[in-house]
């Protein structure tokens, strides 16, 4: 299984899995939990069974929604053995003997006790990794973020959302969206601050939700990438007020123009506050969409372009509140420009 930081070397060409389903990741879970159950049962010459809460404790901690089986195998494959070997262990301290032994989830923590309902329970220890908490403040801060992105991607850049994923509870991916590509498409001028609109989505929305004081870190790497793409569109792609090319360094002995740093950077400034007072205003008009893709995301933790689709098409109800949701957009942009 590919690490996602090696996901991100391979470019913009990506292949979308769909995130497996609660039923479907229930069900791999059990029938991996009894395959090792009984192998190691065997083994032992016990009966060992997990209850159905412990099942569910297990998928819960292993799931990794976009990630899809394999990761999911193995973390049951590292958990279940541990479980069992300190049950094993305890139940043999406790009587001598272990003929069989359930485990069970309850208040947090996995017991074991005999299959034939003797002795006390014993507490077994945590098998699940310590990390960071992902608690569900957490979670909905890192859904307000994506679901920013896709509001000003939509309605700003006329993108088309393929997948918004938060970071689930093993921690291993942070939130993203996945774009459709339109890389065979020209770039044109006109597109620019849509474009830095949508960068700036995250960014928006945690300020919009949280207020200026409430930002997390998760915006800076939407800050740098924006700015980067304002002053390279300015310097280095004739979009700017003046056609020409910036050079990089005024000590550059490569062509291009020196010492219009100055007013190229202003002018990149300008982009960014034009952006990000667009993607605020969109954000503030499409209330209703921006907290049905926060609750949906905080749910079901990922979301495909089917069910992003389907959440974008029935936000837009009819022709008439499309009509009055273009002219609002045109009037709140147009009011923001004077």
């Amino acid at each position: 299984m590919f690490r996602m930081e090696q996901v991100g070397r391979l470019g913009y060409d990506h292949i979308l899995f769909p995130p497996l389903g609660e039923e479907a990741t229930s069900r791999l879970v059990q029938s991996r939990i009894d395959r090792l159950s009984g192998s190691m049962g065997n083994n032992l010459g016990a009966s060992i069974h997990f209850s159905e809460e412990a099942g569910a404790a297990i998928t819960h901690n292993a799931a990794v929604p976009v990630l899809g089986a394999r990761p999911l195998i193995t973390a049951v494959d590292r958990i279940v053995p541990a479980l069992v070997c300190e049950a094993c262990a305890r139940s043999r301290q406790q009587d001598g003997r272990s003929n069989g032994f359930h485990i069970s989830f309850a208040a947090g923590q996995f017991v074991v006790r005999s299959s034939s309902g003797e002795g006390s329970s014993n507490v077994l220890r945590s098998p699940f990794p310590k990390g960071p908490a992902m608690n569900t403040e957490h979670v909905r801060r890192i859904a307000v973020h994506e679901a920013g992105h896709v509001v000003a991607g939509v309605f700003l850049a006329d993108t088309r959302p393929l997948q918004a994923c938060v970071r689930s509870a093993g921690g291993e991916v942070a939130g993203f969206v996945v774009w459709d590509d339109r890389s065979y498409e020209p770039f044109l001028r006109k597109e620019v601050i849509g474009r830095l609109a949508l960068a700036l989505g995250g960014y928006a929305a945690e300020r919009m939700r949280y207020g200026p004081e409430g930002i997390s870190l998760g915006s800076s790497d939407d800050l740098r990438k924006a700015t980067r793409m304002a002053l390279g569109l300015i310097r280095e792609e004739g979009f700017g007020s003046s056609p020409c090319y910036q050079s990089e360094h005024i000590g550059d002995p490569g062509v291009g123009f020196r010492g219009m740093m100055v007013e190229r950077e202003r002018e990149a400034r300008s982009w960014l506050e034009e952006a990000l007072q667009q993607a605020e205003a969109i954000l503030e008009q499409e209330q209703r969409l921006f907290a049905r893709l926060v609750d949906r995301l905080c749910a079901v933790r990922s979301l495909i372009a089917t069910e992003l689709n389907t959440i974008i098409k029935e936000h837009r109800t009819t022709p008439r509140d499309q009509a009055n949701n273009q002219q609002n957009t045109c009037s709140l942009l147009s009011e923001l420009r004077n």
